[in-house]
């Protein structure tokens, strides 16, 4: 197993110090016992409590899955699951406590977290046979928090991170030591594999050429490591200011109260009148959670692609409007 090197982080000037947690790269079905006995164990004490975090890195030629991220936050430790070495086994090791992988993910009671849930939740659907379940989708609540905006929809959890270090949750250097990783692979690493991926398809030899994706490499480089545990590792603190956000949201047709609105805007607010009489009141959390469970559907069929957006599974237009 491999270990990333524990540093000091400066949170806050008016916050205790806190060490990056330990990263383990597992490969051995030892390691995958140790998650889940960790992930249950926590569960049985305190079952409303969201634990568990998750990121994923998918093979740009198979399709499939090569590393699964998995912060565990009650015991601070960032778990590196090696899909590439492991295979099925990542999901069908059995800990002390009698639950694999396979059983966190399909729990219906285990809540669990991931960034844009739609292209993960596929290819552990399409690739291992996995239903997941109970699962909080970080990018929802992020557009339900800050807007349906292009620019926050690009920056994806840029933007949550920057947010949280405006609150004096992240430190400057923290955060840009997140961009600096995310800056690496969206302007060099993805490009090039994407290219590489069109080239070789092109020539008929994406199936038969000796060439190995970079997140496919072992052992694990350094600046690979570094990127695939960064988002896990921002995910908890960023759901906490989302959950927090989405209480404090205005509600979204809390509008139509407003006699200046009416007055000012009466096309707006007939629309949105219309809009409410369609899909009946609703808070923030409770779109979020709609739209989570229609995505969560959507992306157990085989028409649903890996790299889909929103838009692929009725976008978010629905939701225009209602920010003010």
């Amino acid at each position: 197993m491999y270990n990333s090197e524990a540093r000091d982080i400066t949170v806050h000037p008016d916050a205790l110090r806190r060490k990056f947690p330990p990263s383990i790269l597992v490969s051995q079905a030892a390691g995958i016992c140790s998650m889940v006995d960790n992930i249950t164990a926590y569960h049985q004490q305190s079952p409303a409590e969201l634990d568990v975090f998750i990121d994923t890195e998918d093979d740009a030629v198979s399709g499939t899955l090569t590393f699964m991220q998995v912060f565990v936050r009650s015991a601070n430790v960032i778990y590196v699951l090696d899909i590439g070495t492991l295979h099925q086994s990542a999901f069908t090791s059995v800990g002390g406590m009698a639950q694999d992988s396979r059983q966190i993910l399909e729990s219906n009671t285990i809540r669990k977290a991931i960034y844009q849930l739609q292209g993960d939740s596929h290819t552990l659907y399409k690739s291992y046979g996995i239903c997941v379940d109970c699962i909080t989708d970080l990018g929802l609540m992020a557009l339900a928090c800050y807007g349906n905006k292009k620019k926050d929809r690009d920056q994806g959890l840029e933007t949550c991170v920057e947010r949280c270090t405006k609150l004096g949750l992240f430190s400057e250097a923290e955060k840009e030591d997140f961009k600096a990783r995310k800056d690496w692979a969206r302007d060099k690493v993805f490009p090039e594999t994407q290219q590489k991926v069109k080239q070789l398809r092109a020539e008929g030899k994406l199936e038969t050429i000796d060439w190995v994706p970079l997140f496919n490499q072992r052992p694990v480089s350094r600046p690979v490591w570094d990127y695939i545990v960064w988002d896990v590792y921002v995910m908890p603190t960023v759901y906490d200011v989302l959950d927090r956000t989405l209480d404090e949201l205005k509600h979204p047709f809390s509008r139509l109260d407003d006699q200046k609105f009416q007055t000012d805007e009466p096309a707006k607010c007939k629309a949105l009148a219309t809009r409410k009489a369609k899909t009946g009141d609703r808070t923030w959390r409770q779109l979020v959670e709609e739209k989570t469970a229609e995505v969560l559907k959507a992306s157990k069929t085989n028409g649903f692609g890996p790299n889909a957006r929103e838009g692929k599974t009725g976008g978010l237009a629905e939701w225009s409007g209602l920010h003010f």
